[in-house]
C-alpha cells in the first residue's frame, strides 16, 4: 500500500474560493509517499519537489504555510512528468494508492493544465475521505490535520510526506487498518483509475 499526499500552489483566501480567482491554479509543487507493507510498517518513503509552469513564483503564503522556499524549489524542483515517473516506479507493485480528499484529481488536472497525457493510469487510487467521514459520523470534508488533531496524533502539516507519515498514524491509530486484507478489500471497493 502507498499513502500519499501533494502540496499544490495557493494564496491568501484560495481554499474559500475555490482556486476560483484568476490565475489560480492547484499545481503541484511536491509530492510526498510512503510505502507500508502488510504489517503496516513502513519500507520506502518518496519525496519530490515540483515546478509549477504556470505560476512559477511561489506565493508568500504558500511558501509560509509548506516551508517550500522559492529557491529551494528553483534548485531542486524537476518538471511534473518526472516526478510522476518517479512516483509511478516507487508505486509499482503496490495494491493501492491512498490519499485524503483525492489527491489522485489534483494529479490528474495538473496533467489536463500541461496538455500531458495520462502516465498513471495503470495505478489503482482510493480517497480515505470516506472512512474519515463514516469515523466521524459527518459527510463534510476533514484535512489530515484536523483528523489528527481529534485523535491527537502530533507532526508537521502542509508537507506531502509529513502528512502521509500523519495520514499513517490516523490509520494506525484508528484501527481502520489492524486487518490490512480487508481494509485493502474496502479500498477497493471505492477504487479511481486516472
Amino acid at each position: 500500500m502507498i499513502i500519499f499526499d501533494t502540496e499544490y500552489t495557493a494564496w491568501c483566501g484560495s481554499m474559500e474560493c475555490g482556486w476560483s480567482r484568476p490565475g489560480e491554479y492547484k499545481e503541484i509543487i511536491q509530492i510526498g509517499a510512503i510505502k507500508i507493507n502488510s504489517k503496516l510498517q513502513v519500507e520506502d518513503t518518496f519525496d519530490v519537489l515540483v515546478k509549477p509552469v504556470l505560476n512559477p513564483i511561489l506565493s508568500d503564503y504558500i511558501q509560509r504555510l509548506t516551508k517550500i522556499d522559492q529557491g529551494i524549489l528553483e534548485s531542486q524542483g524537476v518538471d511534473l512528468l518526472i516526478a510522476l515517473k518517479s512516483f509511478k516506479t516507487f508505486c509499482e507493485g503496490s495494491d493501492v494508492i491512498i490519499s485524503n480528499g483525492g489527491d489522485q484529481y489534483i494529479i490528474e488536472e495538473n496533467l489536463k493544465i500541461r496538455g500531458q497525457s495520462l502516465i498513471l493510469h495503470d495505478l489503482t487510487f482510493c480517497d480515505i475521505q470516506p472512512i474519515f467521514a463514516e469515523m466521524r459520523g459527518d459527510r463534510s470534508h476533514i484535512s489530515i490535520e484536523e483528523m489528527a488533531s481529534i485523535l491527537k496524533i502530533s507532526g508537521r502539516h502542509h508537507s506531502a510526506l509529513s502528512d502521509s507519515f500523519t495520514l499513517h498514524k490516523i490509520l494506525e491509530k484508528s484501527g481502520k487498518a489492524h486487518n490490512y486484507n480487508q481494509f485493502v478489500k474496502s479500498l477497493l471497493a471505492k477504487k479511481y483509475k486516472l
